[in-house]
């Protein structure tokens, strides 16, 4: 079963009404950050206390097998389990195939995938199968993210008047984490919560909003990841006098690798480059 990650809450109570959570929940598509708050949502969602065990891709691809035994193995401490997977690309596919078809009762399988497309063998089989649920995390679009900013607010007990949604939306990027990270601390400083709501002045966004990619990082972001170490030293000094944001640092390198392994994904082992940056630019 495929669905869209707006639905996605409500199809994990039919399948509770069903007798049980899905064997496998695959959360992939473009928008990473959305995958990393389902997660989330996910495991709080389950039976608590919960023993949370994460594998990698490269441990799936190597040891098929590996999945299968963790979910039907059973806690030391009686805690439910759930385990936690990632995967780039097919990587998975063979340990996911023999999860499925698998018998036993095991625990659930939570797979991230953020750089997998729905045209991917790994999504058509979590798709076809029975207790599978594969859910697509697009980018939000600009008015999707204000409503998603102003849920973060509201949640926070914080009052934003809408230029200032737009506002952080916008500088932001879509990316679920760093919105909710700007509510998270607008909050803090002004000791606000539900029950004490406190209003956002333009001031405050000004004075505690975090930089993005866009203001500035793309050059350390490339030194960094082209392995300029002779550039490095520059732009650490530069970002140091400036005070750009480490937090915001950090995001836009994780989006700029999540970009990447995308790519990377979608290129497989071919080694014409230029051939495939030529596709992508007519794609686009």
């Amino acid at each position: 079963m495929k669905i869209w990650s707006d639905k996605f809450d409500g199809t994990l109570t039919t399948f509770r009404k069903r007798g049980g959570l899905p064997r496998i929940i695959l959360l992939f598509g473009a928008d990473d950050s959305q995958v990393a708050e389902l997660t989330q949502k996910t495991c709080a969602a389950l039976p608590q206390p919960l023993e949370k065990i994460e594998l990698g891709g490269a441990q799936l691809k190597s040891d098929p097998s590996a999945l299968l035994d963790e979910a039907l193995s059973i806690s030391m401490f009686g805690d439910s389990r759930c385990i936690i997977a990632r995967s780039t690309g097919e990587e998975a596919l063979a340990a996911v195939t023999n999860l499925l078809e698998s018998a036993g009762n095991p625990c659930p399988v939570i797979l991230m995938a953020g750089g997998v497309t729905d045209k991917s063998k790994l999504v058509k089989a979590v798709e076809a199968a029975a207790d599978g649920l594969a859910v697509l995390c697009n980018l939000p679009n600009s008015g999707t993210m204000n409503a998603i900013v102003r849920g973060y607010a509201d949640a926070a007990g914080i009052r934003l008047e809408t230029p200032m949604i737009d506002a952080i939306a916008r500088y932001t990027q879509g990316d679920r984490r760093l919105a909710k990270s700007e509510v998270e601390k607008l909050a803090l400083y002004l000791d606000a919560a539900p029950d004490r709501p406190k209003s956002v002045t333009p001031a405050h966004l000004d004075a505690l909003k975090a930089e993005t990619e866009d203001d500035g990082f793309d050059d350390i972001v490339d030194a960094v990841l082209g392995g300029d170490l002779k550039a490095l030293p520059a732009e650490m000094a530069r970002l140091s006098s400036t005070g750009i944001n480490a937090v915001g640092l950090t995001l836009a390198m994780e989006r700029r690798v999540a970009r990447l392994m995308a790519v990377a994904a979608r290129m497989g082992d071919s080694s014409d480059i230029s051939g495939f940056v030529e596709r992508e630019m007519q794609a686009r």
